[in-house]
C-alpha cells in the first residue's frame, strides 16, 4: 500500500490499522506541502481523493480526467462512484 506523508500522520486514527499494516505494509512517499518521514525520494502529486470525489459529485469529468488515469475514470463511471444523485456526472 502506498500512502503519502499526510496520510501516514493520521494512520493511528484508522480503524484496524494494525491489520492493514499486517496485510499491506505501507510505503510512505513524500507529499507536496507536508512534512514527515518518507520511504524514498518519490513525491505524490498534490491531488487528493477528496478533490476527486467532490469533482465527480459535481459532474466535473474534465477535472477528474486531469487527476486520474483513463482506466480509473472509466471504472468510476461504470460503477457510478462518487456521483451525486442530483448533479451526477455527464459523459
Amino acid at each position: 500500500m502506498v500512502i503519502g506523508t499526510d496520510i501516514a500522520e493520521e494512520a493511528h486514527r484508522w480503524d484496524s490499522f494494525d491489520e492493514i499494516q499486517r496485510l499491506a505494509p505501507p510505503i510512505v512517499l513524500s507529499r507536496q506541502g507536508f512534512s514527515g518521514s518518507a520511504s524514498g525520494d518519490s513525491v505524490i502529486p498534490s491531488i487528493s481523493s477528496t478533490q476527486i470525489r467532490e469533482a465527480m459529485a459535481r459532474g466535473d469529468e474534465d477535472l477528474v480526467r486531469a487527476m486520474v488515469p483513463p482506466a480509473v475514470l472509466a471504472h468510476m463511471l461504470d460503477r457510478s462512484l462518487y456521483m451525486s444523485e442530483t448533479g451526477g456526472s455527464s459523459s
